[in-house]
C-alpha cells in the first residue's frame, strides 16, 4: 500500500494519481479487507478524478463493496429490471 501512497503523496499531480488511488481502494477491499476504508478510497477517485476512466469503474464497484459475486449478479439484474 505504501508505493501508492507515497505516488499521491509525492505527485498529486500525476497522471498515475487516479491509478493509485483506486489501488488504495482496490486492496482495502481485496487484500486488508478494510470495507470503510474501501469505500472513502473509491469515493476519492470519484471526487478527484471524476473524467478518468477508473471513477467510471469506481462508481460501478463502491455499491458492491463488500459483496460476494453472486450478489453482484442479483443486485444488477434488479437495478436493470424495468
Amino acid at each position: 500500500m505504501s508505493y501508492y501512497e507515497r505516488v499521491l503523496a509525492e505527485y498529486p499531480a500525476s497522471e498515475h494519481g487516479d491509478e493509485a488511488q483506486f489501488m488504495i481502494a482496490f486492496k482495502y477491499e481485496e487484500h486488508i479487507r478494510d470495507l470503510e476504508q474501501a469505500r472513502r478510497a473509491y469515493q476519492r477517485v470519484i471526487e478527484n478524478y471524476p473524467d478518468s476512466e477508473l471513477a467510471a469503474s469506481a462508481r460501478h464497484l463502491l455499491p458492491n463493496v463488500g459483496r460476494a459475486p453472486q450478489e453482484w449478479v442479483q443486485f444488477h439484474d434488479e437495478v436493470a429490471a424495468p
